[in-house]
């Protein structure tokens, strides 16, 4: 419990730090005036993206031996969207999916495993789509500290994967350090996706094209709330603030996210007020769509109980 206050807390302090100096009434009267065939249109694109989701998990447990169509992990999928909402950053939803999962009838061992690899190809697709478009980027933004800070991150994103995928080749002395020891454990699933070409370009793959989703979620917003901001500029800067909204200190990426935006747009000229108002309106469809997991978590629960029902 004191570990979600203190993410609480430091969402709430974030989100403080940026809006202090700044006029709400203007910022709640912009994103109000959002158009409605915009505010349509993305959250239509944040349901559709639950699938490509539910179908790099299905690719995962296939690739480790555990067949498993998204008929069934979509469903779960919005259960950890919901519960990623409203729980510590994204860890409260993948714990749900690794419950979920198991209740469906996989072992536990095999649905942890499977949502953290699941989580790393989502990473190193974030990753490729970075440094595919770092030509863009660094044409956009010439900074040389911007260009170096996102080359750091690329290659610290890169290099974890080498690590993780190599943690069980470690000497016997050290895999047996707790730290160590149940990230050993994970190599070998790793390998098995990551290291197939099919289910490697599969995963990846679906990882790519589900942050250009993110990227056309965030240009059709920008466009309903009239924020001058350039495809390519979306294209170069979303996935980087998708990428630090990971980060787990803070509840579901508030604050993180709305700091990234202000940074990353802000070099491009646009105002802080526009990049706040862009990111909570996301975050706030966000949790929109997550409410329909919430709805299928009440149903499955409701359907499992009347099952134990003599």
């Amino acid at each position: 419990m004191w570990r979600y206050l203190i993410k609480l807390a430091i969402s709430g302090l974030l989100v403080w730090l940026l809006v202090r100096n700044r006029d709400l009434g203007e910022l709640l009267r912009e994103m109000l005036a959002v158009e409605p065939l915009a505010l349509a249109v993305a959250t239509a694109c944040l349901f559709v993206m639950l699938l490509p989701q539910a179908l790099r998990w299905s690719i995962v447990l296939r690739a480790m031996s555990h067949p498993t169509g998204w008929r069934t992990t979509l469903p779960i999928t919005m259960v950890g969207l919901f519960f990623s909402q409203t729980l510590p950053s994204s860890i409260g939803g993948d714990g749900m999916r690794m419950w979920e999962l198991r209740r469906s009838g996989l072992p536990l061992s095999a649905a942890i495993s499977s949502v953290i690899v699941d989580r790393a190809a989502g990473l190193l697709g974030i990753c490729v789509l970075v440094t595919a478009t770092m030509p863009v980027l660094f044409n956009l933004i010439p900074d040389p500290a911007v260009k170096s800070g996102v080359a750091l991150l690329v290659i610290t994103g890169y290099s974890g994967t080498v690590v993780a995928l190599l943690f069980d080749a470690l000497p016997e002395r050290l895999r047996r350090l707790p730290v160590l020891r149940q990230f050993s454990s994970l190599s070998a699933s790793l390998r098995a996706v990551m290291l197939s070409p099919s289910p490697a370009i599969g995963a990846v793959g679906i990882s790519v094209i589900y942050q250009l989703g993110l990227v056309a979620v965030i240009f059709t917003l920008a466009r309903g709330i009239h924020v001058p901001v350039s495809p390519a500029a979306c294209l170069v800067l979303v996935p980087i603030a998708n990428l630090s909204a990971l980060l787990p200190i803070s509840i579901a990426g508030w604050g993180v996210r709305e700091g990234a935006f202000v940074v990353g747009f802000g070099l491009i000229g646009i105002p802080s007020t526009d990049a706040i108002a862009l990111s909570v309106l996301s975050g706030l469809l966000s949790m929109l769509v997550g409410l329909s997991g919430g709805v299928v978590w009440l149903v499955r629960h409701q359907t499992r109980e009347t099952k134990l029902t003599p």
